[in-house]
C-alpha cells in the first residue's frame, strides 16, 4: 500500500489547515472533504470489529448486506435524494430542525474512478456464496431474498481484506491526481488509530492538538456537538479519553502530537517535522497557505471568568499534558 498520512484531532483543532499545506505537495494527494466510509457508523472500521467479535449465519448476511448498502449509499447522489435534499433545505435552511437524507452530497463516484466496483469486489471477497433463504431479520419486502454466507474470519484475515479494498481506492484517487502518496483526511481517526494501523499498515498518525478551551468553545458553535459548555467539555473529554486508549495500542514511530498553535507560531519547522516523520520530502510550496492565527484565545471572549475557571478545573490533565498553563 501507498505512504498515508492521517491528520486527525477532536473536531475544531485545526487540522484543515493542515490538511491544506499538504494539499500543496506534488506528490500527496488529498481530496477536499471526508468521504467518511471508513470510520462513520456502518462503515469499514465498524465491520472490521463487529464482524471479528462475535459470528452466526444470520449475522453475516445482516453485516455483510449492511456494510455493501452503506458505502454504495455514498457513491451517488441519486435524483431522489438530491430532490429530497433541496426540498428540506428550503424547510430548514440550518439543518437542525429537519435532517436531510444521510450523506446527501457524498459522490465518491466522481472522487474514486472504480468506487462502485471495488464495493462489489470487497463483498464478493467477504462472503463465499449466496442461497435462497429467508430468516426472521430479513429485510421486508423482498423477492426470493437471498443470504449471504460469510465465513467465519480472525481480524489478521478481515483486515487483509479491507486492506486491498482501502488500497484499491487510495491507489485511484493517486491515480487520478498523478500522486505517490495519499492524505486520509476524516478528523476522528484518532478514536480508532489501533484499527486504522491494522487495515492501513502504513498509516502515519498525525494528531493535531489545540488549546482545549479554543476548542470547546468552536465546538458549542457546531451544529453537530453541543452547544452547552458542560456538555461540550464532557463530549471534549471522552474524545481525548478515547485517544489515550489508542494511543496506548501504538508504537511510539505509528504517530506523532503536534500543537496547533506551534504549527503557527513556527510554520515551516512544524510541516518540516511532519514531513520527516511521513517519511516525505518537505516542499516549499507547502508553505503558500497563510498561517494566519483563526480565534486564538477565543474561549476569553466566548466565556466568563467563572465558567474559565470550570474549564481549567475540568481540562486540568489535558491542559498539563500538552502544556497549555491556565492563564493562557
Amino acid at each position: 500500500m501507498r505512504k498515508v498520512i492521517s491528520i486527525a484531532g477532536t473536531g475544531r483543532s485545526g487540522t484543515n489547515i493542515l490538511t491544506r499545506v499538504f494539499g500543496q505537495h506534488s506528490q500527496i494527494a488529498t481530496l477536499p472533504f471526508e468521504y467518511r466510509f471508513i470510520i462513520d457508523p456502518r462503515g469499514v472500521i465498524d465491520f472490521f470489529e463487529s464482524y471479528t467479535s462475535s459470528w452466526s449465519p444470520y449475522k453475516a448476511d445482516f453485516q455483510i448486506k449492511e456494510l455493501q448498502s452503506f458505502l454504495l449509499s455514498l457513491a451517488e447522489l441519486t435524483p431522489e435524494k438530491q430532490a429530497e435534499t433541496k426540498r428540506i433545505k428550503a424547510i430548514d435552511p440550518g439543518g437542525l430542525a429537519l435532517t436531510p437524507p444521510p450523506y446527501s452530497g457524498w459522490e465518491l463516484n466522481k472522487w474514486i474512478v472504480g468506487y462502485s466496483d471495488f464495493v462489489e469486489e470487497l463483498i464478493s471477497e467477504l462472503k463465499s456464496f449466496s442461497y435462497s433463504a429467508k430468516w426472521p431479520g430479513a429485510e421486508a419486502n423482498q423477492v426470493d431474498y437471498q443470504m449471504d454466507f460469510g465465513p467465519r474470519l480472525s481480524k489478521g484475515e478481515l483486515a487483509g481484506i479491507l486492506s486491498s479494498f482501502l488500497a484499491k481506492c487510495f491507489n485511484a484517487i493517486c491515480e487520478q491526481q498523478g500522486k505517490a502518496h495519499y492524505l486520509e483526511d476524516n478528523t476522528h481517526n484518532i478514536l480508532f488509530a489501533a484499527n486504522l494501523k491494522a487495515i492501513i499498515p502504513t498509516l502515519k498518525l498525525v494528531h493535531v492538538v489545540r488549546d482545549p478551551r479554543d476548542v470547546i468553545s468552536s465546538l458549542t458553535q457546531q451544529k453537530w456537538a453541543p452547544n452547552e459548555l458542560q456538555q461540550a467539555i464532557l463530549w471534549y473529554k471522552e474524545v481525548m479519553q478515547q485517544w489515550e486508549s489508542q494511543k496506548a495500542q501504538l508504537n511510539a514511530e505509528d504517530y506523532l502530537e503536534v500543537r496547533f498553535e506551534d504549527i503557527l507560531a513556527n510554520p515551516e519547522e512544524e510541516v518540516q517535522r511532519i514531513c520527516a516523520f511521513g517519511e516525505v520530502e518537505f516542499e516549499a510550496s507547502m508553505m503558500s497557505v497563510a498561517f494566519d492565527q483563526p480565534n486564538k484565545g477565543r474561549y476569553k471572549e466566548s466565556f466568563s471568568p467563572k465558567e474559565i475557571e470550570r474549564l481549567n478545573s475540568e481540562l486540568k490533565t489535558v491542559l498539563e499534558r500538552y502544556g497549555y498553563p491556565e492563564s493562557a
